[in-house]
């Protein structure tokens, strides 16, 4: 946390707001192969899938030319995917290897969580962004707009889209205008996102798009 006494490390800040805001999480990672079983994992590392070694099958369904040096290249483009009831599967993000041949995930596994791996396009990211946005605004109305969106996007969707993630930006933004709302739309770029959608339990993200839409 930065403050202007200075950086101060496992801090938070807390503002109370006089209404709920309304959140729209989306990532639009679509399913490449699935269902797979982390068999064994330790915390964030995922050391088997389907009993056998997580980067052995993980090449394997990947690209079987995927080593060491070239993982991350192939990894941005092919997440993991983890099942939940009720909504788009909860994405890790793989970032590296370990000398075990673990695959390092941004957030804890469970083991015996279903897994599946995921790929990305261009076009379902920024569709998803539209997604998130309209999902966000839906509770409000022209007579009650909202006083503005905030987006905590992940880094690494803007690393995935390159030259085009302004249009994922574009999408947010065009969804304001159909509703005929002229709020102003800020955001930052976030290494992992802290969101509950519903009233439901505090989930830690990987490359996804979170769309707070505040009151007046």
């Amino acid at each position: 946390m930065f403050t202007r006494e200075g950086i101060s490390a496992n801090g938070a800040v807390l503002v109370p707001l006089p209404e709920s805001p309304r959140l729209g999480i989306r990532h639009g990672w679509q399913l490449l192969h699935s269902p797979l079983l982390a068999s064994r994992t330790d915390d964030n590392v995922i050391l088997e899938l389907n009993w056998r070694p997580a980067l052995e099958v993980y090449a394997e369904l990947v690209n079987p030319g995927l080593t060491t040096e070239n993982f991350f290249d192939q990894a941005k483009s092919h997440p993991l995917g983890m099942f939940r009831e009720g909504g788009e599967p909860l994405v890790r993000d793989p970032v590296g290897v370990r000398e075990d041949g673990g695959l390092i995930c941004l957030a804890q596994v469970p083991e015996n969580a279903s897994l599946a791996i995921l790929q990305g396009s261009h076009s379902h990211l920024i569709g998803a962004a539209g997604e998130a946005a309209d999902q966000a605004l839906a509770p409000f109305q022209p007579l009650a707009p909202p006083g503005g969106l905030f987006l905590f996007d992940c880094v690494s969707r803007s690393l995935f889209l390159g030259p085009d993630f302004p249009q994922e930006l574009d999408a947010v933004a065009l969804q304001v205008l159909r509703r005929g709302f002229s709020c102003a739309v800020d955001g930052i770029l976030t290494m992992g996102e802290i969101a509950a959608m519903d009233q439901g339990p505090l989930e830690f993200l990987n490359k996804t798009l979170v769309v707070c839409a505040c009151h007046e």
